[in-house]
Order: C-alpha cells, then sequence, then structure tokens
C-alpha cells in the first residue's frame, strides 16, 4: 500500500522533551513473483545507530510492519555514502555488515537481499544521520528465500525519510519483535520502547 506519512517522534533533550517530525514517502511495492502485492501494517520506524546489539557500526535503519509482517532496511552509513549502489546478493558475516541489508517476512514467507538467489540492486541516492535525517533510497531487486522452498518477493520503487532524527546511542540498543531474525509470530522476547523507539503514527492519505 501507497502511503504519505508524517510521522511525529518525542525526542528527549536533556530533562525538557521536545518534539521532531519526520516526513516519510513510502513507494516501496512487495510483492510475490506472481505478481500478489504483500502488505505491511502501517506501523514505521526510522532512526539511526549501531547495527545491532554489540555491533557498534554506525547505520540508519527503517522498520515498517511489526510481528505479524515486516520490512526493514539496515544499511552501513559509511558503505552507502561511499558506494551507494548495493548489488545483490550482498552477504556478510553478522559482526561485519556492509553495505546493507533488506528483509522482507509475512504469512509464512522470508526473503533478503543477503541470499544466494537474490539479485537486481539497492541505491542509496541520500543518507545522512545527524539532528537532520536524511535517506532516499530506489530498489529494483528480488530478494530470495530464506528457505530452500519458499518464495522470493520482488520489490520496486522508492522509500524516502527526511527531518528530525530519533538516534539509538552506540552500545544501547535493545532487540524487538522488528529485529531481522525474530520469528513472525512467534515468543519474541519484547523489549520496552525507549524514546528512540517510538513508533511512528500514520497520520498522512492515501495516494495513487
Amino acid at each position: 500500500m501507497r502511503v504519505a506519512l508524517l510521522a511525529g517522534l518525542v525526542l528527549a533533550v536533556t530533562a525538557a522533551p521536545a518534539s521532531a517530525a519526520i516526513r516519510v514517502d513510502d513507494r516501496l511495492d512487495f510483492a510475490r513473483t506472481d505478481g500478489v502485492p504483500l502488505a505491511f501494517p502501517p506501523r514505521l520506524r526510522v532512526f539511526c545507530g549501531p547495527w545491532e546489539q554489540g555491533v557498534p557500526v554506525r547505520s540508519i535503519h527503517v522498520r515498517i510492519g511489526g510481528r505479524h509482517g515486516r520490512w526493514q532496511l539496515d544499511a552501513v552509513l559509511a558503505d552507502v555514502r561511499r558506494r551507494p549502489v548495493v548489488r545483490l546478493p550482498n552477504a556478510f558475516v553478522f559482526d561485519a555488515p556492509r553495505g546493507a541489508e533488506l528483509f522482507a517476512g509475512i504469512g509464512g514467507i522470508e526473503a533478503s537481499s543477503a541470499e544466494e538467489e537474490a539479485r537486481g540492486r539497492i541505491v542509496f541516492e541520500r543518507a545522512r544521520c545527524g539532528p537532520r535525517l536524511r535517506l532516499r533510497v530506489r530498489v529494483d531487486a528480488v530478494l530470495g528465500s530464506e528457505f530452500s522452498d519458499g518464495e522470493p518477493v520482488a520489490v520496486h520503487g522508492t522509500f524516502s525519510a527526511a527531518g528530525g532524527v530519533a538516534r539509538r546511542p552506540l552500545g544501547r540498543v535493545g532487540r524487538d519483535d522488528c529485529g531481522p531474525r525474530a520469528p513472525l509470530g512467534g515468543a519474541a522476547r519484547r523489549v520496552p520502547d525507549p524514546w528512540w523507539q517510538h513508533a511512528l503514527p500514520r497520520v498522512g492519505a492515501a495516494r495513487d
């Protein structure tokens, strides 16, 4: 589903809260290879921080959906600024991330840009953290299934986000149910959301 999103984040600045906004334009289409579209719940997070707990590589992250269906994009900031085109498949050791990884999981389908069957490319037209987040990415790819007899996922379109940024401090990361390998619908341990993990509510209108 293509929607325009205006998302609000509550940021902690010393003892007094302040407000910021991130403007999101999601034009990414996910589909089975037979053309049947995949729709994800409209729960969204955009943030900067380490790659994951114990891997303090500065990265930018997008999360859409939740335990019953999600897609997520993780990118090493220095890599995609230096080499903005990530060609698939792009596999790496878990604690030495390189480039970017795109994952989609819903209804028994789990597919990733790291699998051997993945093909295509992810192009980072803008990627910046700091006081004002900027992200624009274009995807023309097929994600390979993480199961030997599973379905791949076709992904096409663009995603952009701009505005105030929520950052995860290095060394203070908790994996939640949107983590890259949390089982869909499973009994993943829920980590309480600190201020930098607030979900971004949809307040925009559907576009054609």
